[in-house]
Order: structure tokens, then C-alpha cells, then sequence
């Protein structure tokens, strides 16, 4: 529960997951003082907005933490302490540096653009979060996801984490000796534009006998300290690192990095999927990398150890809000990572939209239930779409689009544009208008074909 208190007494209070159908009872106490206040929840089935595995399956989230509900002016007692609701009992927490008048526990008012965030933690002027993790072996025999929704502002460092260094190979004609020298060097030395202005230098070939690009080998360096508000390493420099603007993650191989802005809230999400061998990186629920995690020569998982220590969260460089942290002891998947930013955006719009596809498909949108969502939003409506239902089947009865010249189907398209329907719908807009401005329309037993690849 979400609550703000000013002089006038209660400001407001908002309640979160909520999960029962029906009537539920909620008290109020303030020493010997209570009060009860009635809520329906009538419909828990449409949308769930919990966060996975919250509830069918707890176990597998080793650290969850959450900044909802909490506030400034709770006892001295209380607001020091933020609780790991995980599964972990060796994972805690230790808040310091806080001063609880321009950091701490902020609920943003109901007027505030923030408002729709929640509550969060503030790191300012030297406040910092340590968690205390224990050892853990990445790519090992468990899977493992970390995920962080948090805000950057007042940005002091600004520091690029991942530096690419381009790496040229090219070979340098001899005069005097009538030999060719093999050369490579790094954008350090010499680029590119200055090997093709040498008459002397060549761009060498590559294995398969095509010239070497200064895009064909990068030596990447990496930065763990300047404008670093989270670090999480190994001596060797492997795991996971979050900047001011830049995050990565970082195996003994390879790594893996996103960028993002300030002044916006974010959600981060690492998985590391020994079972696979893939490491991925999210931004909002958007897969944003991935590589590859080191195997031995029978093709097995190489694991590589974090070992205890704390993950520091500082205000160094930036203030820092924290809205939420999670652990999980498996690799969460592609809609796993993309539900659990809904839940943690409680955009309800944002979530039906997500619901667009085909039952059991992750990409095939569904027709009905983008006419349905359409029906249910009208303020809320998706962008124009256009439906082919083919009439004609290939060769092994199948509805397949025309993938070759002279392969032609016979189809019905129909082609919505559902704002301009509203507005025509509403007198927003002239039918002379409506007409001339891509309006929808129903067309049967049309022909199809691939047009020619030289077009």
C-alpha cells in the first residue's frame, strides 16, 4: 500500500497486487485508532500484473526488491531496513549515507508525471544500497536472471563503458626488398582512410579471401569505475557493470552492452542461460544483445565465479532511483522479461496490446483480438493494419503468401486504419477527407504476386 501524508492528514493511498476476486478487507491502524475499507476486485483473470513466478512458483526468485509503499516518514526503525522479499536468506541489504529529506523513500504525488511509477528509493548526495551477495558460478549448472528498474538524473559523470577499437589488417608493398609485409594494428596507430591513401598499403584478405573492414575485428575496453553507479565483477573483470548511461555484461570471452537515457525510468534485465550457452541483455522488455557463453572443447558450459562480495548502488556520479531489483535462480524468457515490464510499468494499456497475438504464438498477431482491443480502447487505438486471408493454396495446402515470381494467389485483404475510422466516427473529419487519407477498406479475390527481384 502506497501511502503520502501531509498536514491535512491522508493524502492518498493506492493499493498493489491485488490478486483476490471479490471482497477484500483492508485495515488501517495508527496506535489504537483503525479503520476498514472495502475493495472489489471484479475481474482477476483478464489481466495479471504480478510479477512471474510470484505466486506459482516463489522459490526461483532469490531477491525482490521493492520500493512500493514505502515513505520518508516511516520510523526511524522501519525506513533504514528494506527487506528482501526473495526466497534467499543469505541475500540482505544495508542502506546508508541517507539523510531522508532530499533522498530516501519518495512516493510521487498523484499530479506528478512520475505518479505512474510508484514509489522509489532515491541515491543522493552520497547515499548507497550494498547488497550482500553470495558466490555465484555463472554459466554453470544453473541459470540465473538479474532485473533492475531504476532512474538516472542529475547526471554528473558522464563516461562511456564500452569503447570500440577497430583492428585492420593490410599488407605494405616493400620497394626496396620487392616483399610484401603483413601488417595489423588497431584505430590506435592507423585507420582505415590512411591505409588506402598509402599507395604503398593494400587491405589484406581474410580466410575467405575477401578484403578485411575495420568492422571485421573490434578490440573492445571496458571502463568499471568512472560514471559506474553498479558494479558487480570478478578480479578477471567478469559480470555485470550499470553506468550513468551505459550498462554491460561482460563473460570471459565476450561482451554484451546497451545504452540508454536519463530523466526516464528503465527496466534492465541480464540472463544468463548456461543452458544454451546465450547470455542476453533487455532494455524494456527489448531484447538489445546477446552472445554467445564460453564452452570447452566437448561443447560444455565453461563456468566462470562472482565471487561474495556486495553490490554497491552509489550516487557518485548521478541520483539514483531504485524502483526495483530481482534476482531469479533460471533464465527468464522473451515474454517472461516483457510481462514482467508490463507488471512493472501498470500501464493497462500497454499490457492488452501485448495480448494481440495468436494464443501459443509470440509474433502472429491475431485479427479478432486486434478488432476486439479496438472495440475495448477507443482512445487507445492500434496503428493501421492490413489482413491477407489467401484463397489459393500451395503445393502442400497451405495459406502461404507468393514467394516466387509468377507464383500468384488469390486473396481478400482487408486494410483498417482504426484512428481515422474514429474520427470520421465522431465528426473529427470530413468524408472528403476520410476518403483521400489511406481509409480502410474490404477487397475480394484479389490477385497477388512476387514482384520481380530487380524492381
Amino acid at each position: 500500500m502506497d501511502l503520502e501524508y501531509d498536514k491535512n492528514g491522508w493524502h492518498y493511498w493506492d493499493i498493489t497486487d491485488l490478486y483476490e476476486l471479490g471482497e477484500n478487507l483492508f485495515t488501517i491502524s495508527c496506535g489504537t485508532s483503525s479503520a476498514e475499507v472495502q475493495v472489489t476486485v471484479t475481474d482477476v483473470g483478464a489481466r495479471d500484473l504480478s510479477i512471474r513466478y510470484s505466486k506459482d512458483n516463489p522459490q526461483v526468485i532469490l531477491l525482490n526488491l521493492s520500493a512500493a509503499g514505502r515513505s520518508n516518514n516511516e520510523l526511524a526503525s522501519v525506513r533504514n531496513v528494506w527487506q528482501n522479499a526473495g526466497s534467499s536468506q543469505v541475500i540482505s541489504t544495508k542502506l546508508t549515507g541517507f539523510n531522508w529529506a532530499n533522498n530516501g523513500w519518495i512516493a510521487p504525488a498523484p499530479t506528478s508525471k512520475d505518479y505512474s511509477n510508484g514509489s522509489y528509493l532515491s541515491l543522493a548526495n552520497g547515499a548507497k544500497v550494498s547488497i550482500s551477495m553470495p558466490a555465484v558460478s555463472l554459466n554453470g549448472s544453473q541459470n540465473y536472471s538479474f532485473e533492475f528498474r531504476m532512474r538516472v538524473r542529475n547526471v554528473q559523470k558522464y563516461s562511456t563503458l564500452v569503447t570500440q577499437i577497430p583492428t585492420y589488417f593490410y599488407d605494405e608493398w616493400d620497394p626496396e626488398t620487392e616483399t610484401t609485409i603483413k601488417h595489423r594494428a588497431t584505430g590506435d596507430s592507423i585507420t582505415m582512410e590512411q591505409i588506402n591513401a598509402n599507395k604503398n598499403y593494400t587491405v589484406a584478405n581474410d580466410e575467405y579471401g575477401s578484403p578485411w573492414s575495420d568492422e571485421d575485428h573490434v578490440i573492445q575496453t571496458v571502463n568499471t569505475t568512472n560514471g559506474v553507479i553498479l558494479s558487480w565483477l570478478n578480479d578477471q573483470g567478469e559480470g555485470i557493470v550499470i553506468g550513468t548511461q551505459e550498462a554491460f555484461f561482460k563473460t570471459p570471452q565476450k561482451l554484451v552492452s546497451v545504452r540508454y537515457k536519463e530523466d526516464s525510468a528503465f527496466n534492465l534485465s541480464f540472463v544468463v542461460n548456461a543452458t544454451e550457452h546465450v547470455g542476453y541483455i533487455y532494455l524494456n522488455g527489448i531484447p538489445s544483445g546477446a552472445l554467445s557463453l564460453p564452452t570447452n572443447a566437448s561443447g560444455n558450459a565453461v563456468a566462470f565465479l562472482i565471487p561474495k562480495q556486495d553490490i554497491v548502488i552509489n550516487s557518485d556520479y548521478a541520483d539514483v532511483d531504485i524502483y526495483r531489483i530481482r534476482m531469479y535462480g533460471l533464465g527468464l524468457t522473451i515474454p517472461d522479461v516483457i510481462h514482467n515490464y508490463l507488471a512493472d510499468m501498470h500501464d493497462l494499456n500497454l499490457y492488452d496490446q501485448n495480448q494481440l497475438y495468436e494464443a501459443g504464438s509470440e509474433y502472429e498477431l491475431s485479427y479478432n483480438r486486434l478488432v476486439e482491443y479496438n472495440k475495448d480502447h477507443p482512445d487507445e487505438q492500434t496503428m493501421p493494419y492490413a489482413v491477407w486471408k489467401i484463397k489459393t493454396l500451395d503445393s502442400l495446402s497451405r495459406e502461404t503468401l507468393p514467394y516466387y515470381k509468377g507464383d500468384s494467389r488469390k486473396a481478400d485483404i482487408t486494410f483498417v486504419n482504426p484512428v481515422l475510422d474514429r474520427a470520421l466516427d465522431k465528426g473529427e473529419i470530413t468524408a472528403w477527407y476520410y476518403y483521400t487519407h489511406s481509409p480502410s477498406f474490404y477487397a475480394t479475390d484479389v490477385d497477388i504476386n512476387v514482384q520481380g527481384t530487380s524492381s
